[in-house]
């Protein structure tokens, strides 16, 4: 059998871009870093593209969401910092889509794989871009134009259901931060009552959250629903 040198992640975002940039670009995302392409055409909503790093049985493979400039992100990451992420090069996962929780067994046609050599890499690599942009414009980022339409997309993903070896994972179907940008999107809504369970669940999901970085949060809140 002969062996095949595995193909670096550096080189397939290099091939990412060499064959699906042209594509990207038209249709309007600019890449700001090695993984991520971003289009800020619905400020403050940024849509990005996202090239996951390859690991042990996969390759890269992408992932998409919508960042919202007027929405903060706390992580642990960042010692719980309250942060904005209001340009193109910050953007965060406020609303995202992975389509392997919903096409795990179809995963071979998302991955561009590391092990098969350079001209497989090469060929998968515009495919996957194509079949991306396909997918994520026609059934996540065209329909939404302006935040008015984010609520129905935050609650698509809470009906959508996951591929069922993997199930709800323990948080359910939002990730923190899109329980704390769903909340600011219906704050911004007029709607804070009903933002407020999100924003809740939010500071109340981490018992490492420091209490300064709460309450920060909840006065940041208040003033995006008009309290302050």
């Amino acid at each position: 059998m002969k062996f095949v040198v595995p193909v670096k992640a550096s080189t397939l975002y290099r091939l990412i871009e060499e064959t699906g940039g042209r594509l990207l670009n038209a249709s309007g995302f600019d890449r700001v870093g090695p993984r991520t392409w971003v289009r800020s055409t619905k400020v403050p909503i940024r849509e990005l593209i996202y090239f996951r790093p390859p690991h042990s049985y996969l390759g890269a493979t992408p992932v998409w969401a919508f960042s919202l400039d007027y929405v903060p992100d706390a992580h642990h990451t960042n010692n719980f910092e309250v942060r904005w992420h209001a340009r193109a090069e910050r953007v965060v996962f406020d609303l995202g889509y992975d389509p392997l929780e919903y096409d795990w067994n179809g995963r071979p046609r998302w991955s561009i794989p590391t092990d098969e050599g350079p001209g497989c890499a090469r060929e998968r690599a515009a495919a996957v871009v194509r079949l991306t942009l396909e997918s994520a414009l026609r059934s996540f980022f065209d329909p939404v134009g302006t935040v008015a339409d984010l609520p129905t997309a935050f609650e698509a993903k809470l009906r959508r259901a996951p591929w069922a070896k993997h199930g709800r994972p323990p948080w359910g179907a939002f990730m923190p931060q899109e329980q704390l940008a769903y909340a600011f999107t219906l704050a911004r809504l007029g709607r804070p009552d009903e933002g407020r369970v999100w924003l809740e669940r939010f500071t109340g999901g981490d018992r490492l959250m420091p209490r300064v970085t709460r309450r920060h949060i909840g006065e940041l809140y208040d003033l995006a629903s008009g309290g302050g």
